[in-house]
């Protein structure tokens, strides 16, 4: 070994086990979401009020956020979960997540 390798140039990383939740779940919720902005627009429109155009805006938020999230995982495959660039662990569940 060289005196760099004692160093330690070479880091080792440890995996971390980091999972998101179901995407079953996260898709009935962007489902409601998504119901729950359709009638507050019909509200909005035959109201005239400003409630319609709050839950409206609420909804669409809430599916957005949720449909940015969605991956699928592959038998043997693994996803490597990052925030801001910072490594948080990898998901080896598979399915919809």
């Amino acid at each position: 070994m060289t005196d760099n390798a004692k160093q330690g140039d070479l880091n080792a990383n440890l995996e971390r086990s980091s999972g998101g939740f179901s995407g079953y779940l996260a898709l009935l919720l962007m489902l409601l979401a998504f119901g729950l902005g359709a009638a507050s627009l019909y509200y909005a429109i035959n109201t005239d009020r400003i409630e319609g155009i709050a839950g409206l805006t609420g909804s669409l938020l809430v599916f957005l956020l949720l449909s940015m999230g969605f991956y699928m995982i592959q038998p043997n495959q693994g996803v490597s979960i990052t925030l801001f660039g910072a490594y948080k662990g990898t998901d080896r569940h598979e399915g919809l997540r």
